[in-house]
């Protein structure tokens, strides 16, 4: 594979944008006052915007990602549940994706972690993050805890098969579509056997599913029982826990997790209840400081 470059004079900086290109994100575009970084990786499109609501917000291929005013709700609730839910100090951890920065900032804070294997396949996002979004990370790629693999997360994760087990693994990649077909989420569950055979017993791994959109959730409920079912054939004892919280510049308003951890774990976070009862009504967590003050502990500075 060659090896890909960086050429940061070849990000687009623009003062006027043409908002019909962004109309997917609809909470964004109608807001927006310029697009401040516009450039295309071997991954997606990528357009940082700055907007009067939410901040800087990042798109991948038009569609939200990130934004300065919230992204820290999304990877509180990505990250916090998991490290709470480990049997034993979680010490070695594993993310997926994650190209902003900000989960692997989220995972330092917890006091017992040793160890951080990032896996990004895009690198020039993650180069870009590094030098653009540092408001977001606090230069957490810098703590020596981390190492940055440059990797796609499905051959990474394969190859590593055998080999030390973490204590949690954190999946942030892009969300499955709405109609995801049977393609599709194989592709997923593979990617989450390889990560079972990767997690110890008694850890504990949490991944982010998609937009929660209750009147259209097969995706969702797919997602959780497939995962269920990957559970019962590797023989874990662990079990699956949905779970949302409220993200204002998300479309939905809204993310969708799963949970994986040991039944007596569960206590630390509320359940959306069985797959039938995923609708609005169900008592849900509203952002993230709502996991209470058990494992909320202060963000950390590196040099």
């Amino acid at each position: 594979m060659a090896k890909e470059t960086y050429k940061y004079d070849s990000v687009i900086l623009e003062q006027d944008a043409n908002i019909s290109s962004y109309d997917r994100s609809w909470k964004i575009a109608p807001h927006h006052s310029s697009i401040v970084a516009n450039f295309s990786t071997r991954v997606a499109q990528v357009t940082v915007m700055e907007t009067p609501d939410f901040g800087k917000v990042v798109l991948l291929d038009g569609e939200i990602q990130s934004s300065a005013a919230d992204q820290k709700f999304y990877h509180q609730a990505l990250c916090r549940p998991t490290l709470a839910a480990c049997q034993g100090d979680p010490k070695r951890v594993l993310v997926l994706d994650g190209g902003e920065l900000c989960t692997i900032k989220e995972v330092l804070a917890w006091p017992s972690v040793e160890h951080v294997d990032m896996v990004d396949y895009d690198q020039t996002f993650v180069e870009f993050a590094k030098r653009r979004l540092k408001e977001w990370h606090g230069d957490s790629y810098k703590d020596p805890r981390v190492t940055i693999n440059i990797s796609d997360a499905w051959s990474w994760t394969y190859a590593r098969k055998g080999g030390e087990l973490y204590d949690s693994i954190i999946i942030d990649l892009t969300d499955l579509s709405l109609d995801a077909d049977s393609a599709e989420m194989t592709h997923w569950e593979n990617l989450i056997e390889n990560c079972l055979h990767l997690l110890r017993p008694g850890g504990s791994m949490s991944m982010y599913v998609g937009m929660y959109i209750p009147w259209k959730n097969e995706t969702m409920i797919s997602a959780y029982l497939g995962v269920q079912q990957l559970l019962l054939s590797n023989g874990r004892s662990e079990i699956v826990q949905p779970y949302k919280v409220f993200v204002p510049s998300f479309a939905s308003g809204e993310a969708f997790f799963l949970r994986i951890c040991e039944p007596a774990s569960l206590r630390t976070i509320l359940p959306l209840g069985p797959p039938g009862e995923w609708h609005f009504g169900q008592k849900e967590m509203e952002h993230a400081i709502s996991f209470g003050s058990d494992w909320l502990v202060p963000d950390p500075e590196w040099a």
